[in-house]
């Protein structure tokens, strides 16, 4: 009698394995999108960088409605930006900007370097600028010294722009 009831078990175990791998047979031969980034300064799978990033496409950029760096935190896990007037704020991993603007010594010292195509901003009002055309926004977690030099100890947020099309003319309006 038990020797059945294991049968049973079984047979029933096996048409369950066989209609899933029915239903996830298309999925199979789905391809995966290849993230491409910049984070070492050349281009790559984003499989193949060593460093935590969360990269966002122009699709996902227009759906999040990010229009400048305060949209970030909702779409960036731990990304956390703070205005005092016309300065931002980011904070990542527990490091934050405290000065802004124009210190005693000269330009305040950010501990999140922003980079728009590759270009330091200086200044944390720089930061603030409204994203036209932006093709991908990364956000590297962690000390990026090594790759992009000082202001950088706690991450660096990279801003990198369509490249412009001098063979064609267009326009949107939003």
């Amino acid at each position: 009698m038990k020797f059945i009831n294991v049968q049973r078990n079984q047979s029933s175990g096996l048409s369950c394995f066989l209609a899933v791998c029915l239903i996830l047979s298309p999925l199979a031969h789905a391809e995966i999108e290849e993230i491409t980034v910049t984070a070492n300064k050349r281009e790559q799978s984003i499989q193949d960088v060593s460093t935590s990033i969360t990269a966002l496409d122009e699709a996902t950029i227009e759906r999040s409605g990010i229009i400048d760096i305060t949209g970030l935190e909702t779409v960036v896990p731990g990304l956390r930006i703070g205005t005092s007037g016309s300065e931002v704020r980011p904070a990542l991993r527990g490091a934050r900007t405290n000065d802004v603007g124009v210190a005693g010594t000269g330009i305040a010292e950010q501990v999140i370097g922003i980079f728009q195509d590759g270009i330091y901003s200086p200044t944390t009002s720089a930061g603030l600028g409204a994203y036209v055309d932006i093709k991908r926004i990364e956000v590297l977690r962690g000390p990026q010294g090594t790759l992009y030099g000082r202001n950088t100890f706690a991450g660096s947020i990279n801003i990198v722009s369509n490249t412009p099309a001098f063979n064609e003319v267009g326009a949107s309006v939003k």
